[in-house]
């Protein structure tokens, strides 16, 4: 439908006496770049702009010093926060995750550059920031819609899921805000229709996982969950087994040898917000997540008893579901 066009990036402007943007967002999802959309809407062809993803775990980012910083759909560590603060003139901080707001917002109570709100996402925290009082584009609301897990919008899953098949590009990006524009969404959207299709085989790579790789098992803090070994899909996993698993994590390897994990709870699970921070992580009280440079959990095997889930000297490809 969208796809990255041909058209060539336009001439960088040359800008005199304005000071430069930094735009930190949350990496590889789709709240995050939603996020950090709204702000290329805003300080697009203003200013200097430079865009950052980072996630929970990675390394932190070169320190900006003199600019504009706004980081959105994420938070840094108290102190790495305190140093941008003091060596930037202007640092805007609008995130909407628990974790983060248990740290950060007890050290800036009244600061109106630290904006949580655990009731919108972090694009719809960031368009109604960028953009008061304009309209919010169907783009913003479907992704806040799927982020926050609400599913009230028509054809939600059918557009996320589509959505979530284009690159993180602003350019693309661009494309489905035009397609998508403003008010309700008829069924013959071009983004609704495929993602009807994509759905189809959605659905069974999911089915596949759970039913290659699932298993019962525990972290090393005592919380017992449902294992599922993917590097993909983690939302919709996690959604699949609810309500049968209250506590449901998808983990994987990276490439750089650390272990992710992506967090899921139903009513009546665990704070996973509170799970996630014992491992360094973060997230909201039913969706969160962490790195770790080693497994933290053991799988339950027939009979009750329990064995790492990668066990010394063998793949993880082939030990993830612990059987």
């Amino acid at each position: 439908m969208m796809g990255s066009s041909n058209v060539s990036a336009p001439t960088q402007p040359v800008y005199e006496g304005v000071r430069p943007v930094t735009v930190f967002y949350h990496r590889n999802c789709s709240d995050g770049f939603g996020a950090a959309w709204a702000a290329w809407k805003k300080f697009g062809g203003k200013a200097p702009l430079s865009f950052v993803a980072y996630n929970y775990g990675d390394a932190l980012p070169e320190m900006p010093k003199g600019q504009d910083v706004y980081i959105l759909d994420l938070s840094f560590d108290p102190d790495y926060f305190a140093q941008l603060r003091k060596n930037n003139p202007h640092v805007t901080l609008l995130d909407h995750h628990k974790s983060a707001m248990e740290k950060i917002l007890p050290l800036y109570p009244s600061d109106p550059e630290v904006v949580f709100d655990m009731n919108r996402s972090g694009a719809m925290i960031a368009w109604q920031t960028f953009f008061p009082g304009e309209p919010v584009p169907n783009l913003i609301r479907y992704v806040e819609d799927r982020d926050l897990w609400r599913w009230a919008l028509p054809l939600s899953l059918d557009i996320t899921t589509a959505m979530a098949s284009y690159p993180f590009d602003f350019e693309v990006w661009e494309g489905m805000y035009q397609t998508l524009g403003y008010g309700r969404v008829s069924e013959d959207n071009p983004l609704a229709m495929e993602g009807h299709s994509i759905l189809r085989y959605q659905s069974q790579l999911i089915g596949t996982a759970i039913r290659e790789t699932g298993v019962w098992g525990r972290f090393s803090t005592g919380e017992r969950a449902f294992f599922v070994n993917s590097p993909l899909l983690t939302s919709e996993i996690g959604g699949a087994l609810k309500p049968e698993a209250p506590f449901v994590a998808i983990w994987s390897v990276r490439k750089d040898g650390r272990i992710s994990y992506s967090l899921r709870a139903s009513e009546g699970g665990p704070d996973l917000s509170k799970v996630a921070s014992a491992y360094g992580g973060g997230g909201h009280a039913k969706a969160a997540g962490f790195l770790v440079d080693a497994p933290v959990h053991e799988v339950e095997l027939p009979g009750g008893a329990w064995r790492p889930a990668v066990r010394p000297g063998r793949s993880s490809g082939s030990e993830g579901t612990g059987g």
